[in-house]
């Protein structure tokens, strides 16, 4: 069995508090100190936590790869010109170059260096218990807890291999230092996420948004915005998805279930005029209301400009789907579905369709701008219908999701195999741009995109994505 060495990290970044409570991740890169000096304070453990947001949203990692990157191009949900240097390789399911691998390795780095810095809040929280005020010992542990399981959870998806739950996988590192970890089952590496979140849970209800039913504290800005972080119902959902991997559809159905009941009250559905609105720094293009955990991803006007935007300079690098596809995912509901008709746009230049989710307009609502959404309401309704052991109440569930998005015509009289293709098709709708269809294909082990007559490889082979051949030393 193959060992990871994971070692310290000396150094976190310690990230300059917040001004604003609408880009409180806006910060510093470049300030540095060492760990022993930062975790010594309140204010120190909460920019420790925010280094861990800030390293998330690296573009090796949520800020493009994990999210409109690597895994929406290899799943087919791309069509790109052979001068997109970046992609094309991926959409041709060559994943095994030099460059590609190198950019495969920087995910797996990246997820374990983010860990490594969880560890070390983890490792001296407890000694330092005194130092924090109210309820912010319990929420930086629950959170820290929770985003431990939510990364491991991430390479699980991206390394591990689905179809048998007994081979090893990856290492579940648990502290930071020079301890050797192993690559675990699959089983035992879910079931370590699942422990993660059950004491996440138990501290997160100390959280605002659990225990005050409230996303928003605008006299404390570490409180604010409890969907930009880590919050104790992103945790229950984080539990609904793992607990699907390991195949446990009873407690998957439990907890997604669990997060729905409190979701008119938090994470409401869209209003459509905010969608469909003409004023165009005025539209939510995310559906932020939905969010159940966001990243504020502070340089996305660049990233959009540089990926989606057919207009910019950058045109050999545009992420598009060519009509006919594109069009067939939506069928006959094009001119209702606002999925289509607003976070869409056709252009000459590519002959296809490209994403408007993450344009970012001079002026745009600061409630809006910023932000990639990595949970949303949507999904816990996919888990709650494949889980749910009942063909009309699955059905039921994708109904109210697609009521919501300007579709009157309920499915209706679906099969077990209609039903597996109408929720396929949601997830290709829904979470275009956000790297979701890959993992729910993965864990289905389907055998390919059947909405994409033109992908040039067999999905299935693709995976089970190989971890980097050297050991990983994190040494700074």
């Amino acid at each position: 069995m193959k060992k990871i060495i994971i070692y310290s990290v000396s150094l976190l970044l310690a990230l300059t508090a917040a001004t604003s409570c609408n880009d409180w991740l806006d910060v510093d890169l470049k300030t540095k100190v060492k760990s022993d000096d930062l975790l010594t304070t309140e204010a120190g453990f909460k920019d420790a936590l925010v280094g861990v947001y800030i390293s998330m949203i690296s573009e090796q990692l949520y800020g493009r790869e994990l999210t409109f990157g690597f895994f929406e191009a290899i799943t087919g949900n791309y069509d790109v010109q052979m001068s997109n240097t970046q992609y094309y390789d991926i959409t041709q399911g060559n994943i095994s170059t030099t460059a590609i691998r190198s950019r495969i390795d920087a995910m797996w780095l990246g997820l374990y260096k983010t860990v490594a810095n969880i560890n070390n809040i983890l490792d001296n929280i407890d000694d330092k218990r005194p130092v924090f005020t109210g309820d912010n010992y319990e929420i930086i542990k629950g959170e820290a807890l929770a985003l431990r399981a939510f990364l491991h959870l991430a390479v699980f998806r991206i390394f591990g291999d689905a179809r048998d739950l007994s081979l090893p996988a990856v290492p579940y590192v648990t502290t930071l230092g020079t301890t050797i970890f192993p690559a675990l089952t699959g089983k035992d590496v879910l079931q370590a996420v699942m422990d993660d979140l059950d004491a996440a849970l138990l501290l997160l209800k100390s959280d605002p948004i659990y225990k005050n039913r409230s996303k928003v504290n605008t006299a404390d800005a570490f409180l604010h915005n409890r969907q930009m972080r880590m919050n104790y119902y992103a945790a229950m959902a984080v539990y609904a998805e793992a607990a699907m991997w390991a195949g446990d559809k009873t407690k998957a159905l439990k907890y997604a279930t669990d997060v729905i009941a409190v979701c008119d009250e938090l994470f409401p559905w869209v209003d459509r005029g905010t969608v469909s609105t003409s004023v165009e720094t005025a539209r939510d293009r995310t559906f932020s209301t939905e969010h159940i955990f966001c990243l504020n991803v502070f340089n996305l006007r660049a990233l959009y400009n540089t990926w989606h935007s057919p207009t910019t300079a950058y045109l050999q690098n545009v992420l598009y789907k060519g009509s006919w596809n594109f069009e067939t995912w939506y069928q006959s509901m094009r001119d209702t579905d606002i999925r289509f008709t607003y976070l869409s746009q056709f252009s000459n230049t590519i002959w296809g369709y490209h994403s408007l989710k993450f344009m970012q307009p001079d002026g745009y609502r600061p409630e809006y701008a910023a932000r990639i959404p990595l949970i949303r309401r949507s999904m816990m309704y996919y888990i709650a219908a494949e889980c749910s052991g009942n063909i009309e109440t699955a059905t039921n569930y994708l109904n109210q999701v697609r009521r919501n998005r300007g579709i009157a015509a309920d499915l209706s009289g679906l099969t077990e195999t209609s039903f597996a293709t109408e929720l396929q098709r949601e997830y290709i709708k829904e979470f275009w741009c956000e790297g979701q269809l890959f993992f729910y294909m993965k864990r289905r082990n389907e055998t390919a995109n059947p909405l994409d007559r033109w992908l040039p490889f067999q999905l299935r082979d693709r995976y089970v994505i190989a971890m980097p051949e050297a050991e990983i030393d994190y040494g700074l």
